[in-house]
């Protein structure tokens, strides 16, 4: 609990009024605070316990309740050890369709991560949930303000995130990159004089080059301590750790990163925080690409726009049918708390991208020391969401807040497009890959070319997890021999997509059967 000054008594407040039922008081906290945490609280006159979690939900958390078992854990894995669990066939299907299962899906039959916001209550007949907060971003309370005027008040927002973060930490490390995000956060730091270090990891197989070149450039522009981690090849004991820390939640191929965590840890020890940029994507990404006028146009849309495996091959993959599918999405964009479609569209990409896949990114990396994400303050998130969405576009907004900082930054080049961000160049290329970005198999094409070295390379390792499972032993509802028949003529991306549930499914569902 970043910015409270009495943590004891705030958590022993929010218990008398869950006790109390009184859930009005606890959302009114909950939105005007900066934290991230689950608070757990044992009522032993009624015998029941509760499980709160903070307004983005940012610790993931899984429960179970099925045949007088009721399972609460961090851990997935924890659960899928202690009950016999089958495949989630619409989780599955969604996870290959967007690289995500929807809502509180996982992969796994009865198993749900918890919805941000949310209070679940155990008692001795079962579990329930309680929705206190769900932010609705359609109140767009900051448009009769200048871009200048919402980024110098951003600034101060982001600006006390850091400050929070770093009073508590021993040693603060940025994860920087040769993206906007990190070399924002580095430039908060620095301009608030705030001690860190920073680090850029190299892959052996030169794919990051430029992430590399531009992260040491904005170092020295900076004058911060960094140092270049060179990574080996990833082999199959990255890969399977990673599978029993995240159970299919993060891509098996990020296996590589453990590499890195692990070097970091043995660096600076367990103490250190490691601060990222995520959470940058409300900046600039978080808008309707176009304005829908019902949610038929916004399933349409995400269906035909954001996917990455099509859905008549997901169709033929999970025994699930395409208008299965379809029901499900527009079931849950219609229960999206806005009333515009349009904002109903960047809901999505907040609840369901950032929330059920980035996240996991973030607690991959919590196995080894903390991770923290300023940009991710609840306070910086409800400000910038109260943003009108056309200040937000082409990326004027963000670079004002990062320029704010330090303007120097921004003249080093983004690895991504290898431009300048402020140049023509930059804006052709963002153009570009926008244009495209609906088609994965386009879209890696054209990344391989504005940025060279993003090659498409699958690991062997990965491809021999895949065919060493046995055709007759394969767990329904997966069609085995389809993908083997299929994999070659996917994408990187859908690839490890394929292989990620492919894989956890048959890890985790095989091993349940014998028990």
């Amino acid at each position: 609990m970043y910015s409270s000054n009495d943590d004891e008594g705030t958590v022993r407040h929010l218990i008398n009024c869950i006790i109390d039922n009184r859930f009005d008081e606890i959302e009114e906290w909950m939105v005007e605070s900066d934290a991230e945490f689950l608070l757990t609280a044992i009522d032993k006159n009624s015998e029941k316990v509760y499980i709160l979690n903070d307004a983005l939900g940012r610790l993931p958390l899984f429960y179970y309740c099925q045949d007088n078992t009721i399972c609460v854990s961090r851990e997935l894995k924890f659960i899928l050890d202690l009950n016999h669990i089958s495949p989630d066939p619409m989780g599955i299907a969604q996870t290959l369709l967007f690289r995500y299962p929807l809502g509180n899906r996982t992969l796994y039959k009865g198993v749900s991560q918890l919805s941000p916001g949310t209070l679940i209550t155990i008692h001795s007949t079962g579990i329930e949930t309680t929705n206190i907060h769900d932010f609705n971003i359609g109140n767009k309370i900051h448009s009769n303000k200048s871009v200048e005027e919402n980024a110098r008040n951003i600034m101060g927002y982001i600006s006390d995130s850091c400050k929070r973060r770093s009073e508590i930490a021993d040693l603060s490390l940025i994860s920087l990159s040769g993206g906007l995000d990190s070399r924002g956060i580095a430039a908060c730091y620095s301009s608030n004089e705030l001690p860190y270090v920073s680090a850029t990891y190299s892959k052996s197989d030169n794919r990051t080059v430029y992430e590399v070149k531009y992260a040491k450039k904005v170092a020295e522009i900076l004058n911060c301590e960094w140092e270049e981690w060179r990574l080996p090849k990833p082999t199959s004991s990255e890969f399977n750790k990673l599978l029993e820390m995240k159970c299919g939640m993060n891509y098996l191929r990020m296996g590589y990163i453990l590499n890195f965590l692990e070097d970091l840890r043995s660096e600076y020890g367990e103490q250190l925080h490691y601060v990222t940029g995520d959470g940058g994507a409300k900046f600039s990404s978080w808008v309707p690409p176009k304005h829908f006028g019902s949610d038929d146009e916004v399933v349409e849309y995400i269906l035909n726009n954001t996917v990455e495996i099509p859905l008549e091959g997901v169709a033929e993959i999970v025994d699930v049918t395409k208008v299965e599918i379809e029901k499900e999405l527009a079931k849950r964009i219609k229960s999206y708390p806005c009333t515009d479609s349009s904002q109903k569209y960047v809901y999505f990409l907040i609840r369901e991208r950032s929330l059920k896949w980035g996240l996991h990114g973030e607690d991959r990396n919590r196995y080894y020391f903390w991770s923290v994400a300023p940009l991710y303050s609840y306070p910086v998130f409800k400000y910038v969401m109260g943003v009108p969405d056309d200040q937000k576009r082409g990326g004027d907004l963000y670079n004002s807040v990062i320029s704010g900082f330090d303007q120097s930054v921004l003249e080093v080049r983004y690895a991504n497009y290898n431009a300048k961000v402020n140049s023509l160049e930059h804006k052709l290329k963002r153009k570009a890959y926008n244009i495209i970005s609906g088609n994965p198999k386009i879209k890696n094409k054209v990344v391989s070319v504005v940025s060279p070295g993003k090659s498409d390379n699958r690991n062997e390792n990965l491809v021999n997890m895949i065919e060493q499972i046995d055709n007759e032993e394969a767990y329904e509802p997966l069609n085995i021999n389809k993908i083997k028949d299929e994999k070659q003529l996917l994408s990187g991306t859908q690839s490890d997509v394929l292989e990620t549930v492919l894989i956890s499914v048959e890890e985790f569902c095989k091993h349940s059967d014998n028990k």
